[in-house]
């Protein structure tokens, strides 16, 4: 992920997985290799959404990834 202003690397990042197996077997060390260097992996953290109009609430949706 680039900063917004400055576009450099914040470093992090967000990986999708298809299949929730596959994402736990990464998950079981707590860590991967890339292009050799050692990344720390673990769960993303759930956020809710709320869109309101007019201060009425209209759509509230939970937004879940894996980091």
């Amino acid at each position: 992920m680039l900063d917004k202003e400055t576009k450099v690397s914040k470093g992090v990042g967000y990986v999708t997985f298809a299949i929730k197996e596959e994402a736990e077997k990464c998950l079981q060390d707590g860590k991967a290799i890339l292009n050799g260097r050692t990344l720390r992996v673990s769960w993303a953290g759930q956020k809710v959404r709320t869109l309101t109009l007019n201060g009425e609430i209209m759509l509230t949706e939970l937004l879940t990834a894996i980091a």
